[in-house]
Order: C-alpha cells, then sequence, then structure tokens
C-alpha cells in the first residue's frame, strides 16, 4: 500500500518462487493513488476516458497487480489511509484465507519467503519432547531438546521487540518514542494527547482501585504491558471471527485517533488492553473447578482438560512464577 501521488516505482521487487504452484497461490497486489506517477504510467487512457473500472487491477508494475484508488495520501483520511492494512478482509473475496501487508520502502519479502512467514501461523502439535542437532556460531554441532507444545494457531503476525530488562515497556512515553523513531516522524499536539490517555489507561491499572481484590495472595503483576512492534511486515488470518475481532479493535483505535504512521502505538496498547482485561477481577481460588471468576493472565484449565492441573501447591508455584510485583529499594511495592 503506498498512496504518495509522487510514486513511480516500487523500491524493492518481490522475486516469484520457482516451487510449483506457490505463485498461483501468492497474489501479489498493490495499491496506489489514481494520481500517481505510476497509476498515470498504467492507466494513463483509462483515468482519461473514464474506462478505468474495465481495466483496474489487471496491469503491472514489476511482479505486482496494480490497483489505483481515488484520492491520496495526502488527502484521505487515516481511517481510508490504514484500511488495507489494519483492516483488509471486506476487501478480498471471503476464499482468501490470509493477507500479508509489506512496505516495499523497508522490506520486501520473495514469494518463498512470505509462505514461509504465513506458515508460521500454524504450527502442529509436539506429542513428545524432540532432540535436534544444531550448529552455533562456531560451527559447532550441539543436540537440543524441544519440549511437547501444544497446536498453534495464530490470528495476527508482525515483528515484535525485546528490550533489556531495565527498559521500561510499560512507559506510553517510551512506546511513542520507539515508533516515532521507527517511522521518522516527529511529535505533534494529536500524538501527545494519544500518549497522555495511554499513559492514564496505564496509571489506572497500578491503583489498589482497579487491581484484583486478591493480588497479594498471587502475586499479580499490575503493569501496562505496551506491546513494541514494528509493523514493516504483518500477517492477517482472514477467515478467524476472533481474528476479526481484533484488526476492528485495532483498525478502530488507530482511526479514531487518526495520527499517520502511529498504527504500532495503537496496536500496541490494543495489545496491551487485551493482557489486562484478564487481569481484572477478584482472582479465581484453586480449589475453583471453573473460571467462575478470572484467572490473571491466563485460565491454565477448561472445563473438558482432565490433564491440566489447578489446585495444590504446583498450581500456586505456577501462579508465583508468572505473577510479580515490583518493590523499590525500601521493599514497598
Amino acid at each position: 500500500v503506498d498512496l504518495h501521488p509522487e510514486l513511480f516505482q516500487f523500491e524493492k521487487e518481490s522475486t516469484p518462487s520457482q516451487r510449483n504452484g506457490w505463485e498461483d497461490q501468492f497474489c501479489k497486489i498493490a495499491f496506489v493513488s489514481s494520481s500517481s506517477k505510476m497509476a498515470l504510467s498504467l492507466y494513463g487512457d483509462s483515468l482519461q476516458n473514464g474506462s478505468l473500472h474495465e481495466w483496474n487491477g489487471k496491469r503491472k508494475s514489476g511482479y505486482w497487480n496494480v490497483i489505483a484508488v481515488n484520492g491520496s495520501h495526502y488527502t484521505m483520511s487515516e481511517a481510508e489511509r490504514s484500511l488495507a492494512k489494519l483492516s483488509p478482509n471486506l476487501l478480498f473475496n471471503r476464499n482468501v484465507a490470509k493477507a500479508m501487508y509489506v512496505n516495499h520502502r523497508k522490506v520486501i519479502l520473495t514469494t518463498d519467503q512470505a509462505m514461509g512467514v504465513m506458515r508460521h501461523l500454524d504450527m502442529s502439535a509436539r506429542e513428545n519432547t524432540e532432540k535436534k542437532i544444531v550448529t552455533n556460531d562456531e560451527h559447532q554441532e550441539m543436540r537440543i531438546y524441544l519440549p511437547p507444545r501444544a497446536q498453534r494457531h495464530s490470528l495476527f503476525f508482525t515483528n515484535k521487540y525485546y528490550f533489556a530488562d531495565d527498559f521500561d515497556t510499560s512507559n506510553a512515553k517510551n512506546l511513542a518514542n520507539f515508533v516515532m523513531g521507527n517511522v521518522g516522524i516527529t511529535e505533534t499536539k494529536d500524538i501527545r494527547a494519544q500518549v497522555a490517555f495511554y499513559e492514564q489507561s496505564g496509571h489506572l491499572t497500578r491503583t489498589n482501585v482497579q487491581r484484583s481484590a486478591n493480588y497479594q495472595e498471587v502475586f499479580q503483576d499490575n503493569d501496562f504491558p505496551f506491546e513494541f512492534l514494528r509493523s514493516t511486515w504483518l500477517v492477517h488470518e482472514l477467515r478467524s471471527e476472533m481474528g476479526r475481532n481484533l484488526r476492528c479493535e485495532m483498525y478502530e483505535e488507530h482511526s479514531s485517533w487518526g495520527n499517520s504512521g502511529m498504527e504500532d502505538l495503537s496496536m500496541g496498547f490494543v495489545l496491551a488492553k487485551r493482557k489486562v482485561k484478564l487481569q481484572l477481577g477478584r482472582i479465581a481460588a484453586p480449589e475453583y473447578e471453573g473460571p467462575e471468576e478470572w484467572y490473571p493472565l491466563l485460565e491454565p484449565r477448561r472445563r473438558d482438560d482432565n490433564d491440566a492441573i489447578t489446585e495444590g501447591p504446583v498450581y500456586l508455584n505456577h501462579l508465583e512464577s508468572e505473577q510479580k510485583i515490583a518493590t523499590d529499594d525500601d521493599g514497598s511495592e
């Protein structure tokens, strides 16, 4: 997606796959402004005689099928500019399973790389511990053991950044500076208003009124865990209702603020808010059989999960290890 009118060609191309059938499964579409130099070079005659709808999407720039849309980056609202990136399901046929956004100015993936990324959305279960031989940086073979895991299915997939332990990931200003630095934009009055709201949201989760009534019993963490993302590429699972709800929530949050280029700030808040919602309310006592009251971060047992441990010292140790309370030098919370 590049709606700048000065766009003439893509900075990076996406090399097609040589594997049989892969290129047919992966359709490359570029949304550009109808006033851009690229659209004029491809559809100039159609734009002039009003027959663009007959040809739109049928001409290519490199390996990309180009679709020209009315308006440009400078005339569209942020809700229009960010739609294809954050909530693209209505742009495609219902048979489309996944959609992947790529910022061609920052990164480009070959078809093989893109297919590999999409395959990571679904990871099969590992029933037993598996042994694997790997090579380290010194070219020495090492034996590692992969523990059993449940089947995994991702609804949303993108870059996540990790920082040193002393970096405060619950600080909204840190998140905003991180995003602005990646995008290369300066702070505006509207961005400051968005950050101030996020700071207040984080503060509310650290007050005694908002935290769980029995938080001291299980060492509940009351920080606001912002996610630090860099969405130069991201993948959506389009056939999932849970995925649709997440996309709508992120899109609504970002378009409501309307700060161009700050999608990662809005997404980082939405993902953190979802985590915090799981921490509200009184934490269920270990003798409860089901989720009559909410668990702090995850619900380790479902009613049909007979093998999960939900009581006794093992369960309590699990809760303590998952939840921590920050203390100062004097030991105060």
